[in-house]
């Protein structure tokens, strides 16, 4: 306890907050480790959220000054929408680092003691946050459609290189993979809000319907996996010819492919299933399953997807 309490003397004199070594919350902190990291957490967050705030702040009116300039062709399009796009994935990021920060403070704040666990409150907050990281894939997945739909254009009249043009199409497919995955996770969870509230109830054509759209997205992430790994395979194939790259980064990369194909048949089937069960059966989302190889990681750490349909996208 001697040791604990000279642990927060020494914290008080690095700028840690006064809340934290004074008044109940103190008590709190020296019993429960875990509650210290989830406060500077918080102070980091905080941070984040000002620094953020102010980046806003300054490129806004630096948007608008390049929109004038550019109406006289002073500034290109292109360097318009990177502005622009570099802002909305600030504004985004700013909105989802504030949900973030919030969830980490009613961690704390349980952890301390000072509220209960409230399982409504804890799947809004991080409904919150996944919607938060949905909405920063969806404008990172929109200015990639952008930059490939340029290098496109620039390839057809030899003004860029295939390689070049290769880069872009792979970014941008893990872009959409991105916000596949995102999608996913936010379905994941208003499915578990809705079970727990028993609207829809389980067992019923609403129920089953919402399943079958959680499961869509996942055949939709699992395509674009698909899709990113093929389009790797062809850029590393090419860099083989190059002599840039070995036999072995062609094989690495196939075997990904054959991973993420697998993967896509089997989501594709549990979809087939979950279709064609009876209400009487559990509704219940099939659980995600990782790929079993080797490989794994790679492909949880680097895909990211094809559009989906409108019905799916109507549900998530």
């Amino acid at each position: 306890m001697r040791r604990l309490g000279v642990i927060v003397v020494v914290l008080g004199c690095c700028g840690w907050p006064a809340r934290a070594a004074a008044g109940p919350g103190d008590e709190g902190l020296v019993r429960n480790p875990l509650a210290l990291a989830r406060l500077v957490e918080v102070e980091d967050l905080e941070r984040e959220i000002q620094r953020l705030e102010d980046g806003v702040k300054m490129k806004r009116p630096h948007l608008a000054a390049s929109k004038r300039l550019q109406r006289r062709g002073a500034v290109s399009d292109a360097e318009v929408e990177r502005e622009e796009s570099d802002l909305r994935f600030d504004e985004s990021r700013l909105a989802e680092t504030r949900a973030f920060r919030e969830l980490k403070q009613y961690e704390l704040e349980v952890l301390i003691g000072k509220r209960a666990v409230d399982d409504r409150e804890s799947f809004r907050l991080v409904l919150a946050w996944l919607e938060g990281s949905e909405e920063i894939a969806r404008v990172d997945a929109e200015h990639r459609a952008y930059e490939l739909e340029r290098e496109l254009f620039l390839l057809k009249r030899n003004a860029v290189g295939r390689v070049e043009a290769q880069i872009v199409a792979i970014n941008e497919a893990q872009a959409r993979a991105t916000l596949a995955l995102s999608r996913t996770r936010t379905a994941r969870v208003r499915i578990e809000i809705a079970e727990r509230a028993g609207d829809p109830a389980p067992k019923t054509a609403r129920y089953r319907q919402m399943a079958v759209g959680y499961q869509h997205l996942r055949v939709a992430y699992a395509e674009a996996a698909v899709e990113t790994w093929r389009k790797r395979l062809a850029y590393t194939a090419g860099r083989v010819e190059a002599g840039v790259m070995s036999r072995d980064d062609e094989r690495t990369v196939a075997e990904a492919l054959a991973d993420a194909e697998s993967m896509l048949k089997r989501e594709r089937d549990d979809l087939e299933t979950l279709k064609k069960a009876p209400l009487d059966a559990d509704p219940k989302p099939l659980p995600g399953r990782k790929p079993a190889s080797r490989n794994s990681v790679a492909l949880q750490s680097q895909l990211k997807t094809a559009p989906v349909s409108a019905e799916v996208a109507s549900f998530a």
